[in-house]
């Protein structure tokens, strides 16, 4: 027995009683269902009510979901933090429709309950509105309301607010679900609007959801080095960077929706024979449709395939033979700084990448990006680390002396980016190089058209061997070319904000100097 209660008078104490027997007598709130059961009741009602809208093969049709889209939808509702990498046409958006209806109007519906979804285009936040819209009335779901300015769906019990990362300026809002579609398409500089989506299930304690495809930018590489993380659910299918386009296994790692029929297998087989004639499309073929991390737009310098097929053997490789031609870039004050060392007489190709020791090459990846790309070169010997926390150039350059020990330089072309600090460490160093300001710019004769056209020659050719390299690798992943009105190649730059290219960069350097290069030298060359 507890304390009896006191009252001030019987005025108050009648009051306490007329309270006591209202709660008693109000109908209980709706149980909230256990995870498990969310799930399970999800799945039945999308089976037993939704009809496929018009439009479709499937049209009039009960509802079907393949197993992986189920593991995609429980994990949603499960986990703060869900992941679906995959590629174009594999139903993301009825994905993200079923959840926002199940949730409006279905079994999953609760009083209050909001949500808020950011596409990455203006258009794409229409054609998901229209996608629930038309869902919701090939099904006979009643009791929803549908706005286009701004873009709404109410129902008695939620709202689902949907806006485009053109317009939008970020979320205040107080979300229960917040939803981006094509993440992997945004950009860092909209990194505020990203943070704000995330921030605003914060007061909730509700789910962050991304679906789209790898794209370049940088926030799927961040969710992914995350992985194995509490609260977080990946579901990633992508094509290795290195398949080719027309091989039909690797259609599958980044299409499941191949195997139910979602995704046409015709169509993959006409336009992958398509872009092997079209080499300007290929990356649109492999962003949308292999899921591969590259800018559908950009005009890369050599695809990741083109190069493995000038990789062999470190036992295989040619000689050092004749004369050879470096490369160098320094890099910023606290970059990468690449060699690249080419015999043009066997075709043997050689790449030297360093960096600062500090930060930590894991911390420096996360930073860029870059996965485990970092610490996999240096554990082959592809990346150098040496002390301090600024490029140390003084002793990359003496270890590379040392690597070219005997060998008779023909030519050295450097970045002119940092042309006084290169030249009095050479002096400093004994070395008695005469380096060739190369790459784009208006102060100085433009090198790079030609060395880039060079260097796609002979990568296009095979005529350059090279043990396979990991940083030297990821630099061609990650290099697209820049062109001027006249479709001359004025400079390299990175697919990413934070792209490291440098390797390539020393590469096209050290190939185009070697083009044009007499067969027979007048004059001297240096031995190191």
């Amino acid at each position: 027995m507890g304390r009896p209660r006191i009252y001030a008078s019987n005025a108050d104490r009648q009051r306490a009683y007329r309270v006591r027997v209202k709660a008693r007598s109000a109908a209980p709130p709706p149980r909230r269902p256990r995870r498990s059961e969310a799930v399970s009741t999800l799945v039945a009602w999308v089976r037993s009510t939704l009809i496929v809208p018009s439009g479709h093969p499937r049209e009039g049709k009960r509802w079907s979901m393949p197993q992986w889209q189920r593991d995609v939808l429980g994990d949603a509702l499960t986990h703060h933090e869900t992941l679906l990498c995959v590629a174009r046409k594999n139903g993301k958006s009825a994905l993200i429709a079923v959840y926002l209806l199940a949730h409006l109007a279905g079994p999953l519906r609760r009083p209050g309950w909001r949500a808020g979804v950011l596409s990455v285009t203006r258009q794409k936040a229409g054609e998901l509105l229209d996608q629930c819209e038309q869902i919701a009335a090939a099904s006979g779901i009643t009791g929803l309301t549908f706005r286009r300015a701004p873009k709404r769906i109410l129902s008695d019990t939620g709202m689902v607010e949907i806006e485009s990362a053109t317009d939008s300026a970020g979320h205040a809002a107080g979300y229960d679900a917040a939803v981006i579609d094509e993440l992997g398409l945004l950009v860092e500089r909209q990194r505020p609007l990203v943070a704000g989506m995330r921030s605003s299930v914060s007061a909730r304690n509700g789910r962050f959801i991304a679906l789209t495809i790898a794209g370049p930018g940088p926030f799927v590489p961040e969710i992914i080095d995350r992985r194995g993380e509490r609260g977080l659910a990946l579901h990633v299918y992508r094509t290795a960077q290195d398949a080719a386009v027309d091989d039909e296994t690797g259609w599958r790692q980044s299409n499941p929706g191949l195997a139910s029929g979602i995704k046409s297998l015709a169509y993959m087989r006409r336009e992958s024979g398509r872009v092997l004639h079209s080499v300007s499309d290929q990356n649109y073929f492999r962003a949308h449709d292999l899921n591969q991390a590259v800018s559908p737009s950009a005009e890369m310098l050599a695809t990741v395939g083109q190069w493995k097929r000038c990789e062999c053997p470190a036992v295989d490789l040619p000689p050092r033979t004749g004369r050879v031609c470096v490369g160098l870039d320094l890099g910023a004050h606290a970059s990468f700084t690449s060699a690249a060392c080419y015999w043009p007489d066997s075709g043997r190709f050689e790449s030297y990448t360093a960096c600062p020791d500090q930060p930590s090459l894991a911390k420096r990846a996360k930073t860029d990006g870059a996965g485990s790309v970092y610490e996999a070169a240096y554990q082959a010997g592809d990346l150098w680390t040496l002390g301090g926390e600024v490029t140390p150039v003084k002793p990359f350059l003496e270890r590379l002396a040392g690597e070219l020990a005997g060998e008779r330089i023909a030519a050295i072309g450097a970045d002119r980016f940092r042309y006084h600090e290169l030249l009095r460490i050479l002096h400093e160093l004994g070395l008695v190089w005469r380096p060739v300001w190369r790459g784009g710019g208006v102060k100085a004769e433009q090198h790079m058209d030609q060395d880039c056209r060079a260097f796609q020659r002979a990568v296009a050719t095979a005529a350059l061997k090279v043990a396979p390299n990991v940083m030297l690798t990821h630099s061609v992943s990650e290099c697209k070319t820049i062109r001027d009105g006249q479709g001359h190649v004025t400079h390299l730059a990175g697919v990413r904000i934070r792209s490291r290219i440098d390797a390539v960069q020393a590469a096209v350097i050290a190939v185009g100097q070697a083009e044009g290069m007499p067969k027979k030298r007048k004059g001297r060359h240096w031995i190191v």
